[in-house]
């Protein structure tokens, strides 16, 4: 109580997310909607009603006036729902942003009451008071008010009264709009009232309105369907959701067609309407944020009149006019986040969604999506729904367009529409889009053009950033690093990496990997490269051209001679970093020969690939680059430079038979044979007759084989390298070994061992180590075999080389489960499936499951083994493996056998035997007649058994007859 007797406490609403709080002097303190009780305050409390909505509000007041009617002292002073005797004084902060209010009943009205409200408002120094009205209630009388207030002028001269009656508001205390009228006027009713009992056209129009601004969807929408899925979690009850939604993405994906699509999706849920700005960030001048707060507002039915003028002003009275409201706002193509951040609300149930070629990494808070290119089906399917049955007319045609579009759906749009008004046939658009020199100029009717939305990207950005953008058009290969950036450029690499850095924000540039590597979208590639064209002469564009290639072969060089291993004592750690090198370049470094075949620079690209082929031999990546070897063919062949063909030759029988396309590579191999005769070159020669040597082995002609490789051996020891003798003794090691002569097998063998050693061939000693412990194996000298496979295994992994590892611990495996060391054997299987599964290598894979099988039917578990053997014949019949599936499909029958099923045994011996008998292979067709020969003599079925053996000794005879009768080879050591 106060000194004069009156109750000093003073009644106030106060709201968190308990609810809202109301306690009256002398009714009790008692709180309303919550279980935790307020804390009392001695002084006027500011309550900014932007804080309640109008239910609250309007709930507030009507329990004020039951509060105060429940009191004995309401009979003596009114009926029910009038004001008390005193006086409500309400503040207004800037008349534009938040509004408080402070309630003082008394039962008396004092000069003090008044003098101590006003001052409590008056010097809340973060509140900035200007303008207090004083609301007049029905029995205090009106002239003392405005004497006190006076008064108070002469100490507060800032501020402005008002007064206000009190009747007003004791009518109407049920009436939202009508308390929010008396106490601060029509213009703030839109602040808390969604209606109005108003009875003024002005009024019924504003509440009435529900701003709907979508631009029109598109009826042809295709594809993100994820990016929709993830966009549905902005719905205003999405519980801890995020506010903000940035989309980014490069000018023409489909930023504004996805977040338009996806709002309309969501605008049930956004009953206080949708709005819609353009924010022109890609245009020379963006809209100013002032601007655009201003059209969101009137969006809402605010007058233009009652706009603060200030663009800090503006943005807190966007924030309070939106603050109870459930709306979903579009941001569309925004600049940046200064531009963004005043036009985000704070309201809890407010969701924005900016779309933005910059990644606006800036803005705290915001959930980003980062849109690429469409996937190729629903790129085209949109095609396609665009062009309508035109398109769907040639499937080949529609997908080259939409591969020719890169994928981008404005793009896509230009190519449909073209097709549906211009009565082009698909194939012709494909034909005029495969010209990368007009295929721009094609994408463009209308107002929709590829080229000017990549143009409003590049234009922010300074002549030295423009210039790197175009010169990247000249980096060979799908992505690039920073130092083949730097190269186009006379900067540092500092300065380089800030520019490309500011060209991936705005989405020109894309980061494609985490080690650094960028890519440029194949329609950017044509716009950077057009620009090139229209900007720099010829001159300067050949020395970039020159500076970059030379740059790449030169590093190309040194990494495939660290694999050649032409230094002595070379370095396992230097092979593994030119292995990683490649690794990262050798899409580089194709691209590159690509592009000097195109420039006719035949040389430099036969240069370029001998570097290049030892790193596919490493990889085993033949498939990919035999189309780039029968094009260098056939281009030094249109040229005629001979010695030119026969690099490229080499190249191309060696993929031929890697991809078993045998018949193709003999007739290489004998191109290449031919023309070094012809050349006279001994080194070529033994090239020649080395490469025709390993097809024919490849293909059992191994009297043939045997004959080209002794001839390269001897034309190799009057003019090769140790390693080039070293790789003849390997080939002619492998003839004898196949045919059982394992001693003499073993003799090239180690020749070949003490060359690569002498040269520091890590790589080739372990392979030659490798060989040494098969041969070592099938001699049944099992403690030499494990010994050599050991050391060549060991090599591998300190060469960083995982699939030959992998190699090694198959055939340390096959030893030790010969040594019936099952346990190890496993342990070295399943290692090697561990480093196929790592590798993503199906092939190996199976070889690896495949010895894990065996492992399981030598111990007595032929069930495990059984399937785990058909799981190698579906992934051999998978890749396409015929040969692969007869061999799993052999070790099935001895799973059946195991388990006491000779039917099923014979007949997939039947199968495989078949198999080989079509293919001509003597050698697996003898071992599989073997096997037929055993389980036939097991089951009692002599007479048969022995014709079949009749018919594997025949075999093995032919097989010996095949090799040369010379005094060093005699009869196989044993046929296994």
């Amino acid at each position: 109580m106060g000194a004069d007797g009156h109750d000093e406490r003073v009644g106030f609403a106060e709201r968190d997310h308990f609810g809202v709080f109301l306690t009256l002097p002398g009714l009790g303190d008692r709180p309303k909607r919550t279980c935790v009780p307020p804390p009392m305050i001695s002084r006027p409390t500011l309550l900014p009603l932007g804080e309640l909505n109008e239910y609250e509000f309007e709930s507030l007041t009507v329990e004020i006036a039951e509060e105060v009617d429940r009191h004995p002292q309401a009979r003596r002073y009114g009926k029910r729902g009038q004001c008390q005797r005193g006086i409500d004084v309400v503040a207004l902060v800037d008349r534009s942003t938040y509004v408080g209010y402070q309630c003082k009943r008394v039962n008396e009205f004092g000069p003090s009451d008044l003098r101590r409200a006003v001052e409590a408002f008056a010097t809340n120094p973060p509140l900035a008071i200007r303008t207090l009205i004083i609301v007049v209630s029905c029995v205090v009388e009106r002239t003392q008010v405005e004497q006190e207030l006076r008064q108070l002028h002469e100490r507060f001269p800032h501020l402005t009264f008002e007064l206000r009656d009190g009747k007003a508001v004791s009518r109407s205390l049920r009436s939202v709009p009508a308390v929010v009228d008396a106490y601060f006027g029509p213009v703030y009713r839109h602040l808390f009232c969604t209606q109005s009992s108003d009875e003024s056209e002005t009024g019924r129009e504003h509440a009435a309105l529900r701003p709907r601004q979508l631009p029109a969807g598109v009826g042809d929408f295709a594809g993100r369907q994820h990016e929709l899925e993830v966009l549905s979690r902005i719905l205003p009850d999405a519980g801890s959701a995020a506010a903000t939604w940035v989309i980014v993405g490069r000018g023409g994906v489909g930023k504004t067609t996805l977040a338009v699509e996806s709002a309309r999706s969501l605008e049930a849920a956004f009953p206080d309407g949708t709005l819609f700005a353009d924010l022109h960030g890609g245009q020379a001048t963006p809209k100013p944020p002032g601007e655009v707060l201003a059209g969101l507002m009137r969006g809402l039915g605010i007058p233009e009149e009652q706009l603060p003028t200030d663009d800090e002003a503006r943005a807190a009275f966007f924030r309070t006019a939106t603050h109870h409201k459930t709306v979903l706002i579009i941001l569309d193509d925004a600049a940046d986040e200064r531009q963004v951040r005043p036009l985000i609300p704070t309201g809890v149930r407010c969701r924005v969604i900016v779309t933005s070629r910059s990644d606006l990494l800036g803005l705290s808070g915001a959930t980003r999506i980062q849109l690429d290119s469409l996937e190729s089906q629903a790129s085209q399917d949109l095609l396609a729904n665009i062009a309508g049955e035109q398109a769907q007319s040639a499937p080949s045609a529609l997908t080259e367009v939409a591969d020719l579009c890169g994928h981008l759906p404005l793009a896509l749009r230009i190519a449909g529409n073209i097709l549906a008004g211009h009565g082009w046939t698909i194939g012709y658009l494909r034909d005029q889009l495969r010209d990368e020199r007009r295929r721009l100029a094609r994408l463009c009717v209308g107002d929709l053009d590829v080229r000017a939305s990549f143009s409003l990207s590049l234009r922010k950005f300074p002549a030295a950033t423009r210039q790197l953008f175009r010169r990247l058009s000249l980096l060979p290969g799908p992505d690039f690093d920073l130092s083949m950036a730097a190269l186009l450029v006379e900067a540092s690499d500092a300065t380089v990496e800030r520019r490309l850095g500011e060209l991936a924000r705005l989405s020109l540039v894309d980061h494609v990997k985490a080690d650094g590597r960028y890519q440029l979208h194949d329609l950017v590639r044509v716009f950077a490269h057009d620009l090139l064209t229209e900007h720099e002469d010829d001159d300067a564009v050949d020395r970039v051209t020159s500076r970059v290639f030379s740059d790449l072969v030169r590093r190309a060089e040194t990494a495939g001679r660290a694999l050649e291993c032409e230094t002595e004592a070379t370095d396992p750690r230097g092979q593994r970093s030119a292995l990683a090198w490649f690794d990262a370049y050798q899409q580089n470094l194709t691209a590159a020969v690509e592009m000097l075949l195109d420039m006719n620079a035949i040389a430099d690209a036969a240069y370029a690939t001998l570097w290049l082929r030892r790193y596919i031999e490493i990889r085993s990546q033949w498939s990919s680059l035999l189309p780039l070897l029968e094009r260098g063919v056939r281009c030094s062949q249109n040229c005629g430079r001979s010695e030119i063909e026969m690099i490229f030759l080499s190249s191309t029988v060696e993929a031929l038979k890697h991809l078993r396309q045998l018949d193709r590579a003999l007739d290489t191999a004998n191109r290449f044979v031919a023309l070094a005769n012809t050349a006279g070159e001994p080194i070529l020669q033994a090239e020649a007759h080395n490469a025709r040597g390993n097809v024919l082995q490849d293909m059992h002609h191994t009297t043939d084989a045997l004959h080209d490789y002794e001839q390269a051996l001897n034309l190799w020891r009057g003019n090769g390298s140790d390693a080039n003798i070293g790789t003849a003794l390997h080939n002619i090691a492998c003839v004898y070994r196949d045919h059982g002569h394992y001693e003499q097998a073993t003799k090239y063998y180690e020749q070949d061992l003490q060359r690569r050693r002498k040269v520091g061939d890590k790589w080739g000693e372990a392979w030659t180590l490798n060989s040494i412990g098969v041969v070592r194996k099938r001699a049944g000298d099992f403690p030499q075999s494990v010994d050599a496979l050991r050391q060549a295994e060991h090599i591998y992994r300190d060469l960083g080389d995982h699939q030959r590892r992998g190699f090694a611990l198959h055939d340390l495996g096959n030893t030790l489960m010969l040594m019936e060391n099952h346990t190890e054997a496993r342990q070295c299987f399943e290692e090697e499936l561990a480093i196929c599964r790592q590798r993503g290598d199906r092939k190996d894979e199976v070889d690896a499951l495949a010895g894990i099988a065996m492992t399981h039917l030598i111990t007595g578990d032929p069930v495990t083994a059984l399937q785990m053997l058909e799981q190698c014949i579906a992934l051999h019949l998978s890749m396409n493996d015929e040969d692969g599936a007869a061999e799993s499909l052999m070790a099935c029958a001895q799973a059946y056998s195991a388990l006491d099923r000779p039917n099923d045994a014979l007949n997939a011996l039947d199968t495989v035997t078949a198999h080989y008998r079509e293919r001509g292979d003597r050698f697996r067709l003898a071992k599989c007649l073997a096997d037929v020969a055993e389980i036939l003599d097991d089951t009692g079925r002599y007479e048969e058994a022995a014709n079949v053996a009749r018919e594997v000794d025949k075999l093995e005879q032919e097989m010996f007859e095949d090799v040369p009768g010379n005094a060093h080879i005699g009869a196989p050591d044993r046929l296994t």
